[in-house]
């Protein structure tokens, strides 16, 4: 699933490869039962359409992340906003005061400022 995001991105005008992108597949033997397991490398695109690609509607659920320029502290909220998925989003900015103001205005279920991810164990999430 996650290959097939990396490919069909590949093959878009306005979607650029920036790092990774390839896929790693190695199939092992054990008591002659072959199992497959699958790397993926950290991919980064640069999207210079619209929010239509699939790269930023989908949940990919994979080691892919898509740049999303922006012009205007309002244009990113807004798009932020836009996306049908909203369980997390994070604001990575040199001014500690823009990015608290950002998230305070984004509707996710946790807002991260310049890290991610980082929440103890027993915080509800989902």
């Amino acid at each position: 699933r996650i290959k097939g995001f990396i490919e069909h991105a590949k093959t878009q005008d306005d979607i650029e490869l920036i790092y990774g992108g390839e896929c790693y597949e190695k199939t092992t033997t054990t008591s002659g039962t072959s199992t497959s397991s699958y790397f993926v490398k950290p991919t980064i695109f640069l999207s210079r359409g619209d929010d239509t690609s699939e790269l930023v509607t989908e949940e990919i659920f994979g080691p892919v992340m898509t740049i999303l320029p922006f012009r205007t502290e309002e244009e990113a909220i807004r798009r932020a906003n836009s996306n049908r998925a909203g369980l997390a989003a994070g604001v990575l900015t040199k001014d500690i005061r823009r990015g608290h103001r950002v998230a305070n205005q984004l509707q996710a279920g946790m807002v991260w400022i310049n890290n991610w991810n980082i929440a103890p164990l027993n915080v509800p999430f989902g």
